[in-house]
């Protein structure tokens, strides 16, 4: 079994924590997810399924008997749609856990944003611009074109800690 890397955060030399964002982790928000995660896959397997499922065993009708053809159809729609619709809740529910996104004076440490497993280390010299909307984080860099988005429930909160930090008071 290969042991997976934990990414945990440290202080460089020099360095100061000037905001700390990490999501709620109640047992409310938990709950949620799961709910809404579950409900959602539900859903969409039974959508999916109804909709696309006479199509597909024609198709695979035409190339392997009616018999094989139904059950890869069975199996596509009623196997692989709800294991990655759990996989997709799994993801949900664990970047609750996850989660931190940490601005000190020299970078901006983000961790379970978007994905459980995203990691994600951006200097401040490398941001453009950074603004919020609606609790999530755009980050535009100067080393790279795309933008960059980060959801976290206080991204108004760090936006601000950020613009203190750049724009000090005696500046404006």
């Amino acid at each position: 079994m290969i042991p997976m890397k934990t990414v945990s955060f440290e202080l460089l030399a020099g360095e100061k924590e000037v905001y700390r964002s990490t999501p709620p982790r109640v047992w409310l928000a938990v709950a949620w997810k799961l709910i809404i995660g579950i409900l959602t896959g539900a859903v969409m397997t039974y959508l999916l399924f109804t909709v696309l499922s006479p199509w597909m065993s024609r198709l695979l009708a035409s190339v392997v008997s009616d018999a094989s053809g139904e059950l890869m159809t069975n199996i596509l729609f009623l196997g692989l749609v709800p294991l990655l619709a759990a996989g997709w809740v799994a993801d949900d529910v664990a970047s609750v856990f996850t989660a931190a996104c940490i601005l000190t004076n020299q970078r901006l440490w983000v961790h379970g944003s978007p994905h459980a497993w995203s990691h994600e280390e951006i200097p401040i010299q490398d941001i453009a611009a950074l603004s919020f909307r609606k609790g999530a984080l755009f980050i535009r860099r100067r080393s790279i074109r795309k933008i960059q988005v980060f959801m976290f429930p206080d991204a108004r909160q760090l936006h601000d800690a950020y613009e203190r930090m750049i724009i000090p008071d005696g500046d404006e």
